[in-house]
């Protein structure tokens, strides 16, 4: 079983008794870094008036003088905590990165990977900025014409993935790498990777226990999400309750079967079937083959599928298939 704690820094001091000392040692230096990062990205903005969105303070800048004084003090405060993270005996440290924000562009998303690569993290995760203002009230003030173009998109994540395996990355399915000898590599080489919420991982056979508010635990036939709302997670356990506020179970075979399948096509890429209980599926497929997404091939009843370099772009598109509910009703955000 894998322990995960969720929201650490809104738990005070007492919710965080019994991590690593040497983490705990270093926790206000890490909090005084925040703040410090906090007040640069101000300073960043206040150079360029309060039109130019605060997501963008750091990318979007015309870097003169003092601008550039400042992002190479960003730039030492990162080295800082992830130095402060090593010595800590983190035995890992992973950069996420979000691709297609609003008035990013292909040049200064690369400064950002040239970053990444300085500080050569063990794993990177590239996601895909999910614009769903329907849903996210919040994203409504963000202008839809602010947004990357498809190409540029593409643009970015083609050169992400060349400029990563090129500093010595391997790709890890649709949207992580690790260095060759990180234990995700290794698992991907193998034919053992799996995937859960939080992304790849090689432990898919593990219960995860999510600890804290908000957290997310995961079980064979069960996914349950602990209270968001700090008081009443703090009120169950003061009452001798599990501070779960929803849970979803998973019994049905046919569900668990489609599971697996999807997996298989997320992390190995490649997938058998039986043609006469998934006759609709294969012919879901033939689309995506004609745009090169995946490759099929055909032996009496049985099939088989391989998912081309191109297709890993779009690969929930691929094991969307498979998911009967996201065939009905689509939803999420493009990845180009």
């Amino acid at each position: 079983m894998v322990v995960l704690a969720a929201a650490p820094s809104v738990q005070g001091p007492p919710g965080l008794h019994g991590w690593p000392q040497a983490w705990l040692e270093r926790r206000h230096l890490l909090e005084r870094q925040h703040d410090r990062l906090e007040a640069l990205l101000a300073d960043l903005l206040s150079l360029h008036g309060p039109e130019t969105p605060a997501w963008t303070a750091v990318d979007a800048l015309a870097c003169d003088g003092a601008c550039r004084r400042l992002l190479w003090d960003l730039r030492l405060h990162l080295r800082l905590e992830e130095r402060w993270l090593r010595e800590a005996d983190f035995a890992r440290v992973n950069v996420d990165l979000i691709c297609g924000l609003p008035l990013q562009t292909p040049e200064r998303f690369r400064r950002t990977l040239e970053l990444v690569q300085e500080l050569r993290p063990d794993r990177v995760a590239l996601f895909s900025f999910a614009y769903l203002p329907e849903q996210l009230p919040l994203q409504r003030r963000i202008a839809a014409g602010d947004l990357p173009s498809q190409r540029q998109r593409l643009t970015m994540l083609e050169e992400a993935n060349q400029l990563l395996c090129g500093a010595g990355y391997e790709a890890i399915g649709m949207d992580h790498y690790a260095l060759a000898g990180d234990g995700l590599a290794v698992a991907a080489r193998q034919g053992l990777l799996h995937r859960n919420f939080q992304g790849y991982t090689t432990g898919g056979e593990l219960e995860l226990l999510g600890v804290g508010p908000t957290a997310i635990s995961q079980f064979p036939h069960l996914f349950s999400q602990n209270q968001r709302d700090l008081k009443a997670w703090s009120a169950a356990l003061e009452q001798g309750q599990l501070p779960v506020e929803r849970g979803l179970e998973v019994r049905d075979p046919q569900v668990l079967e489609r599971r697996e399948l999807i997996r298989q096509v997320m992390c190995r890429f490649a997938l058998e079937l039986d043609l006469r209980r998934f006759a609709p599926e294969w012919e879901a497929l033939q689309a995506l083959a004609a745009d090169g997404l995946v490759q099929l091939s055909r032996n009496g009843e049985r099939g088989a599928l391989r998912v081309t370099a191109s297709g890993r772009w779009l690969i929930r598109t691929i094991a969307a298939v498979f998911d009967p509910q996201q065939r009905r009703c689509a939803s999420g955000s493009r990845l180009v």
